[in-house]
């Protein structure tokens, strides 16, 4: 089956250069989904995968140190390369998607056009090609909530508002779907159309044994988190809680906390809070690796958490070193026997929490998480999430 995956991703060379001059940092989460969806996509036997990729970078100059955006091909995958304007780079990479797959197309010939995102130039090619060609078939990935019909949106403009409706709009044109969370498939307004739930890829990551963590100091437990800074997403919470705490919080990541942050750390006489700036996932992995615990402040509040499953939780579980977050609405009730819940929404309460959880015998907390550990990468690996999609593709050109 002939598969070509439109992908919000980077080519080595991209990585690099958004490393260097993307000024808001780099979306490894999405970009470490897709290139293990590729992997496992490529070792189904009777799979012809062809990438076409465009870079995920903000806008120059106000989030981007350079204008020109270099594209790169490799075997059968192409990244575009395009100017890196407002307004402007949607057009072109349009065009540039457009007449790159449509050159990969034959009518007579079936086909899967799997996209990842509602990202506008990609519906918009995916419309056009739908047109001249009867025999393709679409597949859209979501692995975020739509923009336009859940909770976040009283922080979007009018104008973000109205093109996440038009992104529905255009999604009609879409004959299955890759979901992050089951909710999503009202938010997304599948029908009866097929759809498979794929909440994350876990891949091998430098991990840990029970042995090991069990061997460590308990004097003082390090807890480690990595992502975003942002109090809508509970941050402020997490470290207003550790300014109470004895234990140490490792931090790296970016966000709109990070000023109070950075004061708070500088007042904050027991020198308990670390900030490491942003890091590398590479540096972030081996990180995870020498703390006690992971954390996610992420609270279940609002219906965006509906459609949330946070990839840094597979990434904790994968590791295994024992995670801690809340019970979000989006993760399913298989993952409740590798994971330690908070309940408590205020800096006071998750601070208690938290005591009892480093007071705790930790021998049983390293055993769930290497427990956890074995499942992701049993049940959750490249191959297995990637044999869902290719199954349901499958079932689309029948």
């Amino acid at each position: 089956m002939k598969i070509i995956f439109l992908t919000l991703m980077y080519s080595e060379k991209q990585l690099q250069h958004a490393f260097r001059y993307s000024k808001r940092g780099v979306q490894m989460a999405a970009h470490t989904f897709q290139s293990r969806l590729c992997r496992g996509l490529r070792a189904i036997e009777g799979a012809s995968l062809n990438v076409v990729s465009c870079a995920p970078v903000g806008s120059f100059p106000m989030n981007y140190k350079r204008l020109l955006i270099p594209g790169e091909k490799s075997g059968n995958d192409t990244a575009v390369g395009f100017v890196d304007l407002p307004k402007v780079k949607y057009t072109l990479q349009e065009q540039l998607l457009y007449t790159r797959v449509k050159g990969m197309l034959r009518e007579d010939e079936p086909a899967v056009l799997l996209i990842y995102s509602l990202h506008l130039p990609f519906m918009r090619v995916a419309a056009k090609l739908k047109q001249h060609f009867p025999k393709l078939k679409v597949c859209l990935i979501q692995t975020d909530a739509v923009p336009g019909v859940n909770d976040m949106e009283k922080r979007m403009t009018k104008e973000a508002h109205e093109r996440g409706q038009k992104l529905l709009r255009l999604s009609s044109c879409c004959d299955g779907y890759v979901i992050l969370t089951e909710y999503l498939q009202d938010a997304l307004q599948i029908g009866n159309r097929p759809y498979t739930v794929v909440e994350g890829i876990a891949g091998e990551v430098p991990s840990v044994t029970p042995a090991t963590l069990t061997a460590k100091n308990a004097a003082q437990r390090t807890f480690f988190y990595s992502g975003s800074l942002n109090s809508a997403f509970g941050f402020n919470v997490l470290a207003q809680a550790f300014l109470q705490l004895e234990d140490k919080l490792v931090i790296c990541g970016a966000g709109d906390y990070l000023p109070q942050l950075l004061e708070d750390i500088r007042n904050n006489p027991k020198k308990n809070i670390e900030y490491l700036g942003y890091l590398t996932p590479e540096e972030v992995s081996k990180r995870r690796c020498t703390a006690d615990f992971l954390i996610n402040p992420r609270q279940p509040s609002g219906t965006y958490t509906k459609y949330s499953f946070p990839s840094k939780t597979m990434e904790y579980l994968a590791s295994g070193v024992p995670t801690v977050m809340y019970r979000l609405e989006g993760i399913p009730a298989e993952y409740d026997a590798y994971l330690n819940y908070l309940t408590g929404t205020t800096a006071q309460e998750m601070a208690d929490q938290l005591r009892q959880l480093c007071a705790a015998d930790y021998t049983p907390l390293a055993e769930k998480a290497a427990a956890g550990r074995e499942f992701v990468l049993k049940n959750k690996n490249e191959y297995v999430q990637a044999k869902k999609i290719y199954d349901l593709l499958n079932d689309l050109v029948q």
